[in-house]
């Protein structure tokens, strides 16, 4: 058991917490079925890399990201192609994260469109949203270290009018649009845009 699990396992002793390998690397799966109706697929070692952010988010260099997907999501075959874009995702952005010596945060995004028209075949959208926690924001704050502190960040799929909304108007009013319409990082197959109709600037 690495640091890390050692860590989820502490935090959280009444939950199963599964190893899952996928392409040479290990996440977790956190179950919060009793208590949320939910698991959590998250990173294993993207704290690790210490990010290089702005000095305004100083204490924001190390995180992990992860998923919120319903309960009745079956992970235990990551090459099943309705749950493998999840790991892909993680993949992607840590991996291109630390390969371009950059940082991530709340409210940066990532067009998935050169990846195909939707996330997969259930979830319609074709972006990503970063957000801190939202749904689950009373169980993954911050995990303080002697060294470090860990910042939990979830993945958030939106659709391309949120993606230009957020875009021209930012991220405080996306925001504000998803409270109105309960839009969280838990993944819903049956979610529509949080926008009403066309945005304009005028």
């Amino acid at each position: 058991m690495n640091s890390f699990e050692q860590i989820l396992t502490s935090r959280f002793p009444n939950n199963q917490i599964t190893p899952i390998t996928f392409e040479d690397e290990l996440f977790f799966l956190i179950d919060f079925t009793k208590e949320k109706g939910i698991k959590v697929l998250i990173t294993s070692s993207f704290h690790v890399y210490q990010m290089s952010v702005p000095e305004k988010l100083n204490g924001f260099e190390f995180g992990q990201l992860y998923f919120c997907i319903p309960e009745y999501w079956d992970l235990t075959d990551p090459e099943n192609p309705e749950i493998r874009w999840l790991f892909e995702w993680l993949n992607r952005i840590t991996t291109y994260t630390i390969n371009n010596n950059t940082w991530l945060g709340d409210g940066h995004t990532y067009n998935c469109t050169k990846y195909g028209k939707q996330l997969s075949t259930t979830i319609r959208q074709d972006h990503l949203f970063i957000s801190n926690p939202i749904f689950l924001e009373d169980e993954l704050t911050p995990i303080e270290l002697a060294d470090k502190t860990i910042h939990f960040w979830a993945l958030i799929p939106i659709f391309g009018d949120e993606m230009d909304y957020k875009q021209g108007k930012g991220t405080v009013k996306l925001k504000k649009k998803f409270l109105t319409k309960g839009v969280t990082e838990k993944l819903d197959e049956y979610r529509q845009t949080s926008l009403k109709t066309r945005w304009n600037f005028f």
